[in-house]
């Protein structure tokens, strides 16, 4: 068994059909954690071990929510996009009004994200003690969930760290 420490200082986990106001689940689900893991480890088959030997607890029980504005585009009416030559018609050759392929969109995200997986999988847990102690065989940036949600750290789990509070498998909160 070992115990991962994975502190992600912004990051969003998207609630489902969530599409112009994109909100946030608190904690990250379960299957984000575990392919952050295997990230980690540079595991590609997501096969490769069972996802019911994670144990996710969290470090802080209410990690601060901020909502954004980003700018989302289509690129379908983007200038040589799939629709440019009605928009060309109409409006001529040249660059487009940027009200006509983008929009503004309000995203939340989580703040503070310091989250423990407790690994009861002896291969899987070996594996990750190797790549904490070797660097392993990983590749690309480690992230938590979205490519902008950047792991800042990932080591063992030390007590000083705070207490974890566990939470259940079927977790949506």
């Amino acid at each position: 068994m070992i115990q991962l420490y994975i502190d992600a200082p912004v990051a969003s986990f998207p609630r489902r059909f969530a599409h112009d106001y994109r909100e946030t689940y608190r904690y990250p689900p379960l299957t984000t954690v575990f392919g952050c893991i295997l990230s980690f480890i540079g595991e590609l088959d997501i096969t490769a071990y069972p996802i019911s030997s994670v144990d996710v607890g969290v470090i802080n029980k209410y990690p601060a929510i901020s909502s954004v504005c980003i700018k989302q585009r289509n690129i379908a009416y983007m200038p040589g996009g799939k629709h440019a030559k009605a928009r060309e018609k109409s409006y001529s050759t040249g660059i487009y009004p940027a009200s006509l392929y983008s929009k503004p969109n309000i995203k939340e995200v989580v703040t503070g994200t310091k989250i423990v997986a407790e690994i009861n999988n002896e291969p899987l847990a070996a594996r990750i003690s190797y790549s904490l102690h070797s660097g392993g065989d990983r590749f690309g940036i480690l992230s938590l969930g979205e490519s902008s949600a950047i792991v800042n750290c990932i080591r063992e789990y030390r007590p000083e760290d705070g207490e974890i509070f566990w939470l259940p498998h079927n977790y949506k909160i």
